[in-house]
């Protein structure tokens, strides 16, 4: 049922403007017969002032989450606008509504997720949790994963800053590295891992219940232990070389703190040191250090970067990394669990030094 229209008014295109939806969607009430335009004498939609007040309406209950069905059953009781005395509505009516949106809270609870969103470029005090984002969908090349644990990386303070090269913008769901079970395979991947499969990669949004990695930088989790040194002993140069007669390879990522110590402890000529990242701020060497003092052979890598432009030889780099972790020699260690709630403070004490060993985000807490 609908109201008759009472006086000429408008062509569809001034109505769209005045009753703020478009011409397609003005046609697509009448068609489910939500409204009744008049006509001109040339055949054009006459839309007088009491259809467009109706449109407000239907705008109204359908951004409410009702479906034009029961829209539709609503109508008549609305002559005044979108409120009503609901003791009016037939009870039938109500009923069906109540079910409607405990269906839909049902339909909404499971397409939403809990996730750390970094608001601005001012730090992790403005990384807040949010319970209603929308989980993300899975795309070419990619896996949905069920977040088990996120690791926390200084990459990420620089992210909260903005001062990561080529890091998102603010406002960004936080995190970059996880491990997690795949629940959903996107297409273009050949020979994809199997559902269930619970795997360790990187890709954005990892601070979240869940996230889409690329496929290429997905392996299956390892397991094993580690021994955790102190970056800030001051003995901590020594200690390495008594415990290995020196290295042959060292990750640096805490930058001049350690940089030092890192070119003292690599075996000369053959040894690499590969520079990850630069926590404690930029470090310095000199061509006189290179040539005279230290003879390492040293690289920069940018994780993120290689993964994005070079995801065969990244995947090649995981399946050695998972090679050395299965033999013993690089085994993984085990991270202090924070609940997501925690991630802002996590970030601020990784910021300030105040952490050691591995941190991780464990987004169900």
């Amino acid at each position: 049922m609908v109201f008759p229209d009472v006086a000429s008014g408008m062509k569809i295109g001034e109505a769209s403007r005045v009753g703020g939806v478009s011409a397609r969607s003005l046609r697509h009430y009448e068609d489910v017969g939500l409204i009744e335009p008049g006509r001109f004498s040339n055949g054009f939609r006459d839309y007088c002032q009491s259809t467009i007040d109706r449109v407000h309406v239907i705008r109204s209950l359908l951004e409410s989450g009702l479906p034009v069905r029961l829209i539709r059953e609503v109508l008549p009781y609305l002559a005044d606008g979108p409120d009503v005395d609901v003791r009016v509505l037939p009870a039938q009516f109500l009923h069906e509504v109540e079910s409607y949106r405990a269906r839909l809270a049902v339909r909404i609870a499971i397409q939403t997720m809990r996730a750390l969103v970094q608001q601005s470029h001012r730090g992790p005090k403005d990384l807040t949790l949010t319970t209603d984002r929308r989980r993300p969908v899975v795309g070419p090349g990619e896996y949905l994963i069920r977040v088990g644990a996120a690791g926390i990386n200084f990459a990420d303070v620089m992210q909260t800053h903005g001062t990561y090269a080529g890091g998102p913008q603010a406002p960004y769901v936080a995190g970059f590295e996880a491990a997690g079970e795949i629940v959903g395979v996107g297409p273009e991947i050949d020979s994809p891992l199997h559902l269930g499969t619970h795997v360790v990669g990187a890709g954005l949004g990892a601070f979240a219940q869940y996230m889409t990695m690329s496929a290429a930088g997905a392996i299956p989790v390892p397991s094993g232990w580690s021994e955790v040194l102190d970056s800030r002993d001051p003995d901590l140069a020594a200690e390495i070389t008594r415990l290995t007669g020196g290295v042959d390879l060292v990750l640096e990522s805490v930058g001049r703190a350690t940089f030092g110590t890192s070119l003292a402890v690599v075996k000369p000529f053959t040894g690499r040191v590969v520079v990850l990242g630069a926590a404690s701020g930029d470090a310095a060497v000199t061509t006189h250090d290179l040539v005279f003092t230290h003879h390492p052979q040293i690289k920069g890598l940018h994780i993120g970067a290689l993964a994005a432009k070079a995801p065969s030889l990244y995947r090649s780099l995981l399946a050695e990394i998972e090679a050395l972790i299965d033999h013993g020699v690089y085994p993984p260690g085990t991270p202090h669990l924070h609940a997501l709630a925690e991630g802002a403070e996590a970030l601020r004490q990784l910021e300030a030094g105040q952490t050691r060993g591995k941190h991780a985000l464990d987004p169900w807490r």
